[in-house]
């Protein structure tokens, strides 16, 4: 893919319901013994990602393809991203299972979040108003500290909030159940749910034919 490719190639099935939640799933079937990472080509796959997420814009993305993803410091920045993305589903799994998050876990993004406020800073509107405004946005890890603001943003919503959140059965994708009256199982239906009917109908068809 060449950068002047449209990020809606990409063709990524989002369900996660804020951003730090698709990031999580960027390692598929995670928790199986084949997961399936969609990060696979490392850094430039990253910044695709970025890219059709809306975490980076076009600008951004052609100038963050242009440094050499081969060199030993961009290297280290995917490897960090994806110690992030690993701390974060350990911090929404713990939330799933209602279960204490592990003391590294909390002081790796604890960390991550100073660096991203680091990146912050309060500017005048045209209206007279404050609003937060990001600096260094060329930086080959930009991207990290939009995605550890939304991770403090979720884990620190009320408890009504985080109630909502779900892992899917099959997949092992994190989402945001919106359904109304919180019945939502799978990440989706067009995804796991149709191949768990389609499961469920092949099972019983056996079953009837024994």
């Amino acid at each position: 893919m060449n950068e002047t490719e449209p990020k809606a190639q990409l063709n990524l099935l989002l369900v996660g319901g804020r951003v730090c939640l698709d990031f999580c799933n960027t390692l598929e079937y995670r928790e199986s013994d084949r997961p399936i990472e969609l990060l696979a080509n490392g850094y430039d796959a990253l910044i695709r990602w970025s890219q059709y997420v809306n975490v980076i814009d076009d600008r951004q993305t052609v100038a963050l393809l242009a440094v050499d993803s081969d060199s030993a410091p961009i290297r280290a920045v995917f490897e960090d991203a994806i110690r992030l993305r690993e701390v974060l589903y350990r911090l929404f799994k713990a939330v799933v299972d209602r279960t204490l998050p592990a003391p590294a876990d909390l002081a790796a993004l604890n960390a991550a979040i100073q660096q991203a406020q680091a990146h912050r800073e309060l500017v005048a509107d045209e209206h007279g108003g404050l609003l937060w405004q990001w600096r260094d946005q060329d930086t080959p890890d930009f991207m990290l500290h939009p995605l550890a603001l939304s991770a403090e943003d979720l884990l620190t919503a009320d408890t009504d909030e985080l109630n909502r959140l779900r892992q899917c059965p099959s997949c092992g994708w994190l989402f945001l159940d919106e359904s109304r009256n919180r019945s939502r199982t799978w990440c989706d239906m067009r995804y796991c749910g149709n191949r768990a009917k389609a499961k469920r109908f092949h099972q019983r068809q056996k079953s009837g034919g024994a």
